[in-house]
């Protein structure tokens, strides 16, 4: 399976990825929710793990758009916050 781990923080997307070391799945980074939305341009992953709380676009609003897209809206997404 394809995992998109969408983060600001480097080191929030580097524990998931190390996380999830050893499995079959292959995991892939964005480092905001314009990046993510990017690279969903041209690969549909299997899930979205996604930061809530990003600069720019916040989890929030890229959750609204990947469900409001036909080819996106069924992918599951678990959001979270490693924030405080």
């Amino acid at each position: 399976a394809l995992i998109l781990v969408v983060d600001d923080v480097e080191v929030n997307r580097r524990v998931i990825k190390d996380i999830l070391q050893g499995t079959a799945l292959e995991v892939l980074e964005a480092a905001s929710g314009g990046n993510a939305l990017e690279m969903m341009k041209t690969m549909l992953p299997d899930l979205i793990i996604s930061d809530l709380r990003m600069p720019g676009m916040n989890g929030f609003e890229l959750l609204g758009i990947i469900k409001s897209d036909l080819r996106l809206k069924s992918v599951p997404v678990i959001a979270y916050s490693a924030s405080v």
